[in-house]
């Protein structure tokens, strides 16, 4: 058939290609007759056929035949065959078509147009009009036409031919409506649907040789409509205008019928037309089709078409015979109900029936309650005037809906206002009554009687409940209207009087402030937020707004533009990548102020768009609470005259608030206003309460006799609580259940109360306990299943029983129950499979049931009984075979009969992170909450062992409960064994139970599940340890008292350097086995430890843990370890402190102790100290025996022994022949009080400032306090350098925008800040003129070329001027000039102050080093030439008193001490620090005064800059001469040190360029070269002197210094940087070598203290005898044990000798000035061999590509063997390479001469390596190099992602610390199964296909550094599709069985929802099927209707079948 088909479509296109003509006659009154209707020439004749088929088509193919010469075609069309039809109108007098459809979308069910052809006849005559079918068949391609090709009985068929005046020549017939020639005619489509719109499409056909389109206009709503007026697809006679529209974010409302496309034509010709429209499109929001190729998809579509013409011809002279089909519009029928309306007018004005005066407003308010949630709905509020049957005389003055996402109104038809809604994912929550609509109206005209009422058309709940279906109730809900004449404070619906408004209830007055607090909380950081505040602009202004921020300021708009129905909005934005929001306490989120402005009734209501963590995780979206511990809840709160209070009840939507008020408020209205009765009627709910008469009606019975619950007898004031358990056998993920009470006697709720409703803790679960007599819970949680596998309680309802004789009930069902695998336990409460579902009543407190409510005196906690005040533990206990490496979780308790006390959880040396007191509410309940990681160890739970313990004070009696929930339990790999509640792995256990102090009643019981389970064991164990209290109170043994502090300190010594440790400091009450009595005050353990860490919360236990491989801990000398004092507060219990290794490690892997076993000896003693009265004794007698101790004291301490158990025998010994035992008794005492009070211990602050002040000037602070300041430059001068070191290290600071700079720092130790300003100087107007000079060699010289350009110069350029710097330390000027001009001679005198005497004087001019001369009163006269910036430094010392020499005697033996003098220097050190720069002269010694000499040279191409001739502290100048060579001769008064540098000379330029301005300098220079880049030097020196004076420098030459400090003072800091980056230096003695090359600026901080003075006197009285040798044995201490001991010995004898062998031993002590080793005179060729080395860094730990100078050192500095060798035993870690060559003539303290070797070392990788230093006779020093990978952290922004199948996303990992370069920051992603997710190298993971797999970001530097990211595939349905493709159902209750089935298999939610789209005709028997379940359709009454099955996981797949009922 469809072959015979494909064949005539050939033929019909070839034929279509023909071109035939015809002529037109000329009008005339002559007739015709046309199939039998005579007719007029020039008329119209439309031949139509009508079809009605039983089945669809699918194919038809015909022929039209008509005379030609009496009739032309003007048009032919097949309306219901859409535009799939073919017609050939080529040939004369026939009419060819074809059409041919695949989805069989052909229905002629009911009676349709087949075809219609209009003609116009041209000359009279007689003609016929057939049709002669030639295809007719059906959708399975059987022919419906018989053996004649007529229809068979199957089909009927009706023609019909009409015929139509002759047009006049001024007037054309559109759809049979007139309209002038020359005019405009307009074409309307209009709509009406009860769903937005969020695109259309379609087409107008027009008659072409009538009508030009002129313009076009459509409904929009942003996006405007687009139309093309002469759109190119072409008809036969026809043109087409097509039209489209699509805007998705702002839809369309045809909720009232609405104009959708409006078309204007001009009327150009006379004759007949039409204009018809087809829409091919016209879908809702979510893009469903309501219509599609012409075709009404949605009930409730209805399209109207109309012609409105501009003007009509004058005289129409026949009426027209055209068919209905083309009506005229509406207007007449408006006009003919007008007219039939009409009644007598009334002699009063009413509204509603309520008596009203004009100017009065009224308002109407319906409220609304349905029992479920609902998804859409849609009505209408009609008004009017019922006396004229229009609105004449009442006004709208404002419409408010209920604020909901998906709402739209439309008031602009008169006397209508629309109101549609429709939100799916974001359903309705009608289930507390509500207020839903308010209209308010103004009465303008009297004696009317008007009315306004509103009506739902729909309602329809999400689980396909419909309660109003097209204006039809199908099922009962709530919906009550007010009207209100009298503004009332107690109705939010009412408007007050003129001086109030009423917002959200709150009544408040006009001109006053009211403020909107919008408050939120959440368990979660916040990391962003976005929203707004919707108010009733017309009665408020915004006038103040606060959010809760960071420093980061949010984005905030009082007045956005965003416009909404009589309202405005106030918005607000907020991120911050940086910083997070805390609101674990609910906290004021949002907070605006407004004003009132005006009387009325309005609104304010929020919505947060949305509201994140700092992962990015949704809490709240668009509105909706995604997380169910994040809650909202907002108030309003009016300056004065409130009357009803806003609630605070924490609700998921703001809305809650302002509903519960609503209600509230109505029902006072109705109390207030029920003078008549229809009011009252109307204010109380209609339906209940007719109801519920009618149920006590019928229900009434005799009174009962007694009061029973459930059956039991109860008394009145009881409390009755029922419990209903769980059990199912599969994981579920949602439930709906009601909890039914109430009072059987009366049928209500009297006399019963409820008091407590407590549902069991679950995510996403949701109550409502609002209703009378019922109480809503549900839950829906698909990523965290509900666990009812181990039978546990659901929930609990408290009742109280208030009136007697009476039978209450209390009963709960489940509505819906549903497992994730789809099974259904409940399904719209039908018990589908069987469950566990039982409840019990409890009515007297019993000890065996957990349901039911003890006596006053005690609580039930899971089912155990508890005495009040007594203390309950709750123990979780876990298994797994695994590791443990990471978990979270919490427990849930009822914070109304508990409260936590104590938490343990089992945790590893890194502590875990625990609150017993979290903020995270859940109803009744409070959270204890733990967290635990650890990368390093990890727990082992292989045997059942304790994981959480919870100790619990019962503060109430009740019933109440104690749950866990663990967030999760992972493996080392971060694996899942427990996740989000759910146990994932099937070895993996947990336990719990509770545990109370007395009388537990239920035995343990071990279950997978957290459920409640009680052992009675433990409790009997506690028991039996308990033991006597004992009569003393002691500490480790000692008595104490009350009151006392004891300290318990640990000493520790290891033989090897150690790695890590981990160890515990148990305390405790012995007699009660927990910490009774003991209170830990204070806790110490070494500061100087890295990595360690301490965690003191644990009761009893104090946690200590350390790792450092890279910097090993030394205990190799005894020391303090740790510390901690504790409090005794009660009396008679044996208390005990000791502490344990748990691991103890050295580097080379030896274990002193491992898990809590020592396997090495190591020294780890105990010093318990308490508190003993001190005992008073002579003054004499107690200096004698506390100096004896301290020395004693000395001596224990240097040999590593417990200082007061030394001092205790040592005390002993001695008092057996000292003179008073007591007395040395007592000394020892006073040494261990002293030793339990730690001193305050300072560091010192010392400030190196050159025109820079410090705001604070402190010049000592307490260690560890923190140390600030702002360092601010003088007037006229900005900062350039500031350099701050504390302990030793260089410490960052920060610059500020002002450019001062701020310093906040912990004081670990002596602070140093240096910092220098430089003058800030505005630069001369730069003149034009050409500078030539030729570079100078001297300053001399330069100035010279300076004046020579100056004389040249074509116009005289501005006076230049120079800074003049003083650097002065101690030493006054004259000359305070702070600037100085070009050419003038800067003089001034420096004089040392009073006391001092100056030691050194540097003046440098243009970067030159000038001499000075040294006056004979010892001051200097500086006069020099301005040829450039002047520096002056001076240093005094202060002049030393003369020596002397005390004699000291003894009574008992004289003896004299004298203070050994120090011989004078006879020899002086020479020191040569040259680059580039070679010396004739050696020697590293010179006689004194003896003259040295020697000549500096250049090396080859090189020429000297620099040479500083250092003598005896004072710079010597030095002459030059003419071959660049430097002369030195001087006298030897003192040392005398050299340096020298030479730079490159550079190349001769190949081009000179005569404009170039050539900068005077001190180096010779060749004009039009570039000048090479300087950088500059800063030397911030206090007591201190440098080498080199240079202030600026070359870049990529070497810079060599000496810094020195000045004579009597030693070095304290010492730090040079360039580049911001620390140079690494060489410590020669007392002195500093700086050797680097210039890459930048330099600078160097160096600062000298005074030498402390050396004591040279001692004197001895009688008494003073001991003290002396005291003083002996203190200093011996400091040498050997051995000494001392003898000093001690020496203490007891009573001869002089001891006392002078003290003294000596004092003088030996002292430092002197070493005397200078010489070089020995030696043999030629005697060769001398080195006697020591050694190497300035033992361990050294840097980052990768970082570098550091190593020095090693040799002695005598005169081996003739100097030869080192450098090397590495790893390469791979990194290189060494020798700098330096050696370097001598350095002395050591003891004055001995030694050389030094440099070598630098670079690291390339991690690892460790060790540099070897050897000599060439085998002497061997090392270095151990630690090199760290650069990348120590990783972090990702996701921890999981879930995507669908073909989705991607994108992860982003960061590679820490932030400072470290971009090099090191690189990422390697990685996936476990490419099958089922792929990444890439920028992070975008694609996913492939269902299932989990892990995504892994690793460091490229550190590949010990990674992250993993939990990766789950979701494979959404990609299609639905039902077994059938239609159904028939043949009359009315006929059902058929269906199959939908959702597409793929393993699509990972396979759930579908059923819903018949017209339920008039079709319903269905389930809402809900998985995928391939099967349901039931049942015929209602005729007609068709669609069936549709969605997919439930979001993807909108669905697919529908057509439902046909026959009757």
């Amino acid at each position: 058939m469809k072959k015979i088909l494909s064949v005539v479509l050939s033929v019909v296109i070839l034929m279509s290609m023909m071109v035939t003509g015809f002529t037109v006659g000329a009008a005339s009154t002559d007739k015709a007759t046309i199939n039998g209707k005579e007719v007029s020439v020039g008329s119209k004749v439309t031949y139509k056929i009508d079809l009605k088929t039983a089945s669809k088509i699918e194919s038809v193919q015909g022929v039209v035949n008509f005379d030609s010469n009496v009739l032309k075609l003007d048009s032919f069309t097949m309306p219901n065959t859409t535009s799939n039809y073919l017609p050939n109108t080529n040939i004369a007098g026939e009419v060819h078509y074809a059409a041919y459809s695949v989805d069989g979308d052909f229905d002629f069910s009911s009676q349709k147009n087949y075809i219609t052809a209009e003609f116009t006849v041209i000359k009279a005559g007689t003609s016929s009009i057939t049709h002669n079918y030639e295809v007719l068949d059906d959708a399975n391609s059987k022919t419906l036409l018989d053996s004649n090709k007529k229809p068979n009985s199957s089909v009927q068929e009706t023609t019909n031919t009409t015929v139509g005046e002759v047009v006049p020549s001024d007037t054309a017939i559109i759809n049979g409506v007139k309209c002038k020639v020359g005019s405009t005619v307009t074409f309307n489509v209009w709509v009406k649907a009860p769903r937005v719109a969020e695109d259309y499409q379609g087409r107008v056909f027009y008659t072409n040789d009538i009508l030009t389109p002129k313009s076009a206009s459509g409904k929009s709503n942003g996006a405007s409509a687009m139309y093309n007026l002469h759109d190119t697809e072409t008809y036969p006679g026809k043109d087409i205008v097509s039209y489209t529209w699509m805007d998705f974010r702002h839809p369309v409302d045809f909720s009232t019928e609405d104009k959708m496309v409006s078309v204007t034509f001009d009327v150009t010709a006379s004759g007949r037309g039409t204009i018809e429209s087809y829409i091919e499109c016209f879908d809702d929001i979510d893009d469903n089709y309501m219509i599609l190729d012409g075709k009404i998809l949605l009930d409730g579509v209805t399209v109207r078409t109309e012609v409105v013409p501009s003007e009509v011809p004058p005289e129409p002279t026949t009426t027209s015979s055209t068919t209905a089909t083309t009506s005229s519009t509406t207007a007449t029928t408006a006009t003919t109900a007008t007219t039939a309306t009409t009644a007598p007018r009334p002699s009063k004005t009413t509204f509603n029936g309520k008596e009203v005066k004009v100017g009065e407003e009224v308002t109407v308010t319906y409220m609304i309650q349905a029992d479920k949630l609902c998804e859409d709905f849609q009505g209408y509020f009609k008004y009017g005037n019922k006396t004229v049957g229009d609105t004449t005389g009442i006004e709208l003055t404002k419409f408010s809906l209920k604020n909901m996402p998906g709402t739209m109104v439309n008031t602009d038809p008169a006397g209508k206002a629309v109101f549609t809604g429709s939100s799916f994912d974001k359903p309705y929550d009608f289930r507390t009554k509500t207020q839903f609509v308010t209209a308010t109206f103004k009465v303008t005209k009297a004696n009317c009687a008007y009315f306004a009422e509103a009506e739902m058309y729909i309602l329809s709940a999400v689980d396909g409940t419909d309660y109003v279906n097209q204006g039809v109730v199908k099922n009962p809900f709530t919906w009550d209207g007010s009207t209100s004449t009298e503004p009332t404070t107690t109705s939010s619906t009412t408007k007050p009087s003129g001086d109030y408004a009423i917002i959200n209830g709150v009544k408040c007055k006009v001109g006053s402030t009211i403020t909107y607090n919008l408050y939120a909380k959440t368990p979660y950081e916040v990391g962003d937020y976005q929203g707004y505040v919707l108010y009733s602009n017309d009665l408020l202004k915004a006038t103040d707004l606060y959010v809760k921020q960071t420093t980061t300021p949010a984005f905030t708009n009082l007045d956005d533009t965003e416009d909404y129905p009589g309202q405005s909005v106030v918005t607000f934005n907020w991120q911050d990548s940086m910083t997070t929001l805390d609101f674990s306490t609910e906290d004021l989120f949002v907070s605006v102020k407004f004003k009132v402005t005006a009387a009325g009734v309005g609104s304010i209501d929020d919505y947060i768009v949305c509201f994140d963590d700092k992962d990015m995780n949704y809490l709240i979206d668009y509105g909706v609470i995604k997380d169910p511990d994040t809650s909202l809840r907002d108030e309003v709160i009016a300056e004065e005259g409130p009357t009803t209070t806003s609630s605070t009840t924490a609700t998921t939507a703001t809305t809650a608030t302002t509903a519960t008020t609503a209600t509230t408020a109505t029902t006072a209205t109705t109390a207030t206003t029920a003078t008549t009765a229809t009011t009252a009627t109307t204010a109380t709910t209609a339906t209940t309460a007719t109801t519920a008469t009618t149920a006590t009606t019928a229900t009434t019975a005799p009174r009962p006799s007694k009061t029973t619950f459930n059956g039991k007898e109860v008394k009145v004031g009881e409390e009755v609580t029922v419990t209903y358990m769980i059990q199912a056998d599969k994981l579920c993920e949602d439930f709906q259940g009601y909890f039914k009470y109430g009072n059987k006697t009366v049928g209500d709720t009297t006399g019963i109360e409820l008091t407590k409703f407590s549902l069991k803790n679950m995510p996403g679960t949701m109550v409502n306990t609002d209703p009378a007599g019922k109480a809503v819970f549900t839950g829906s949680s698909f990523d965290k299943p509900y666990d009812f596998r181990t039978k546990t309680q659901f929930v609990t309802a408290t009742f109280k029983v208030t009136k007697a004789n009476c039978a209450y009930f209390a009963e709960a069902e489940m509505y819906i129950l549903s497992a994730v695998d789809g099974t259904d336990y409940v399904n719209q409460g039908v018990v589908k499979n069987p469950f566990t579902w039982d409840g019990s009543t409890s009515t007297e407190p019993t000890t065996t049931s957990s349901t039911t409510k003890p006596s006053g005196d005690y609580a039930i906690i899971n089912g155990v009984k508890c005495k009040v005040g007594s203390t309950i533990t709750y123990n979780l206990y876990a298994k797994t075979p695994y590791e443990v490496g990471d978990y979270q979780g919490y427990v849930l308790y009822s914070n109304d009969l508990l409260k936590a006390t104590d938490l343990y959880v089992k945790q590893t040396t890194t502590p875990a992170f625990t609150n017993l007191d979290d903020t995270e509410d859940y109803p009744g309940q409070s959270v204890v909450t733990f967290n635990w990681q650890d990368s390093m160890t990890t727990l082992d739970f292989s045997t059942e062992d304790l994981f959480v313990s919870v100790k619990f004070k019962v503060t109430a009696a009740g019933v109440g409960s104690i749950d866990d929930y663990i967030v999760c339990f992972d493996d080392k790999d971060m694996n899942y064994l427990i996740d989000y509640g759910v146990i994932k792995d099937p070895d993996t256990s947990l336990r719990d139970e509770v545990i109370a102090e007395e009388e537990p009643t239920t035995a343990t019981t071990a279950t997978t599940a957290t459920t409640a389970t009680t052992a009675t064991t433990a409790t009997t164990a506690t028991t039996a340890t308990t033991a006597p209290q004992p009569s003393k109170t002691t500490f480790n043994g000692k008595d104490v008292k009350v009151g006392d502090e004891v300290t318990v300190t640990y000493y520790i010594q290891t033989e090897k350097l150690c790695e890590d440790f981990q160890g515990y400091f148990y305390y405790g009450n012995k007699s009660t086995s927990d910490t009774t009595g003991i209170e830990l005050k204070s806790f110490y353990i070494r500061e100087d430890l890295p990595g360690l860490m301490c965690n003191t919360a644990p009761a009893g236990k104090i946690v200590f843990t350390g790792v450092s491989p890279l910097n090993p801990y030394d205990f190799k000398t005894k020391g303090k370890f740790i510390s901690a004092t504790f409090k005794i507060n009660e009396a008679n219990y044996d208390y005990y402190a000791n502490a344990v290794f748990e691991v103890l490690s050295a580097v080379d892997g030896t274990n002193y102790v491992n898990f809590g076993k020592i396997e090495n000896p190591f020294v780890w003693e105990e010093e318990t100290s308490v508190p003993t009265p001190t005992t008073a004794t002579t003054a004499t007698t107690a200096t004698t025996a506390t100096t004896a101790t301290t020395a004693t004291t000395a001596t224990t301490a240097t040999t590593a022994t417990t200082a007061t158990t030394a001092t205790t025998a040592t005390t002993a010994t001695t008092a057996t022949t000292a003179t008073t035992a007591t007395t040395a008794t007592t000394a020892t005492t006073a040494t261990t009080a002293t030793s339990t009070t730690k001193p305050v211990e300072k560091v010192k602050v010392r400030y190196n400032l050159t025109n820079v002040v410090s705001s604070n000037k402190v010049e000592e602070i307490e260690k560890n306090d923190v140390y600030t300041t702002v360092l601010s430059p003088v007037k006229g001068y900005e900062i350039s350098s500031v350099i701050m070191v504390v302990n030793g290290s260089v410490v960052p600071v920060n610059k500020n925008a002002d450019g001062t700079y701020l310093v906040t720092v912990p004081a670990t130790g002596d602070i140093t800040i240096s910092a220098y300003a430089n003058e800030i100087v505005i630069p001369p107007t730069t003149s034009s003129t050409t500078e030539t000079s030729t570079s100078a060699t001297t300053a001399t010289s330069a100035t010279t070329a300076t004046s020579a350009t100056t004389a040249s110069s074509a116009t005289k350029p501005p006076v230049k001027t120079f800074k003049v710097t003083n650097n002065l330390t101690n030493v006054t000027t004259n000359n305070s000039a702070t600037t100085i001009e070009e050419g003038k001679v800067y003089t001034a005198l420096l004089s040392p102050m009073k006391g001092y005497e100056i030691s050194t004087v540097v003046l440098i001019v243009n970067n030159e080093v000038v001499p000075v001369n040294k006056n004979a009163d010892g001051t200097y006269l500086i006069s020099v030439p301005a040829t450039g910036d002047i520096t002056i430094s001076a240093y005094a010392n202060v002049i030393p008193p003369e020596p002397t020499t005390t004699s000291s005697s003894t009574t008992s033996t004289t003896s004299t001490t004298s203070t050994t003098t120090v011989p004078p220097r006879t020899t002086f050190k020479v020191t040569n620090n040259l680059t580039n720069v070679v010396t004739n002269n050696n020697a590293t010694t010179v006689n004194k005064n003896e003259v040295y000499t020697a000549v500096l040279s250049p090396v080859k191409g090189y020429e000297i800059s620099t040479v500083v001739l250092v003598s005896n502290g004072e710079i010597v100048p030095v002459n030059k001469n003419t071959d660049g060579t430097y002369l030195i001769s001087v006298v030897a008064s003192g040392d005398i040190t050299i340096s020298a540098y030479a730079s490159l000379i550079p190349p001769e330029p190949t081009t000179t360029s005569s404009t170039t301005s050539t900068t005077t300098s001190s180096t010779t220079g060749t004009t039009g070269t570039t000048a090479p880049k300087t950088y500059a030097v800063n030397a911030m020196l206090t007591n201190a002197v440098s080498t080199n004076n240079a202030k600026t420098v070359e870049e990529g030459s070497m810079y060599s210094a000496i810094i020195a400090p000045v004579e009597g003072y030693d070095m304290v800091t010492f730090v040079a940087t360039m580049n911001g980056q620390q140079i690494e230096t060489v410590k020669s003695g007392n002195a500093y070598i700086i050797t680097a090359k210039v890459t930048g600026d330099i600078n160097i901080v160096a600062y000298a203290e005074k030498k402390p003075e050396p004591t040279t006197a001692t004197t001895a009285t009688t008494a003073t005898t001991a003290t002396t040798a005291t003083t002996a044995t203190t200093a011996t201490t400091a040498t050997t044990a051995t000494t001392a001991t003898t000093a001690t010995t020496a203490t007891t004898a009573t001869t002089a000798t001891t006392a002078t062998t003290a003294t000596t031993a004092t003088t030996a002590t002292t430092s002197p000035v070493p005397t200078s080793e010489t070089i020995p005179t030696t043999k030629p060729d005697q060769v001398i061999e080195i006697n020591k080395m050694t190497i300035d860094k033992a361990t050294v730990t840097v980052n990768e590509g970082q570098k550091f100078n190593i020095v090693a050192s040799i002695w005598p500095g005169y081996t003739t063997e100097k030869t080192v060798t450098w090397s590495v035993n790893n390469s791979r870690v990194g290189v060494v390479s020798q700098t330096t060559n050696t370097v001598n003539g350095l002395y050591d303290n003891e004055g001995k001469l030694y050389c030094t070797e440099t070598a630098t070392f670079t690291a390339k990788a991690s690892g460790q390596t060790i540099i070897k230093a050897v000599s060439n006779t085998g002497m061997v020093v090392k270095c151990i190099v630690n090199v760290k990978k650069v990348a120590t952290s990783i972090s990702v922004n996701k921890r999981s992602v879930t995507l669908n199948a073909g989705k991607a996303t994108t992860v982003k990992a960061t590679v820490g610390p932030r400072s470290i370069p971009s090099q090191y920051k690189g990422v390697k992603w990685t996936t476990s199964n490419k099958k089922i997710a792929t990444v890439n190298s920028k992070g975008v993971i694609k996913a492939v296909a269902k299932g989990i797999c892990y995504v892994t970001a690793t460091s490229k530097d550190n590949t010990n550094l990674s992250k993993r990211i939990k990766v789950t595939v979701k494979q959404p349905v990609t299609r639905v599709k039902f077994n059938k493709s239609f159904v028939k159902l043949t009359k009315k209750g006929k059902s058929a069985t269906l199959k939908a089935t959702a597409y793929p298999s393993n699509a990972n939610v396979k759930k579908l929802t059923i819903k018949s789209e017209n339920t008039k005709i079709v319903k269905v028997s389930k809402s809900r099927i998985n995928s391939g379940a099967t349901f039931k359709v049942t015929a209602v009454k005729k007609g068709t209707a669609y069936v549709r099955a969605t997919a439930t996981d979001g993807s909108k797949k669905y697919a529908r079948i057509r439902i046909t009922v026959k009757k």
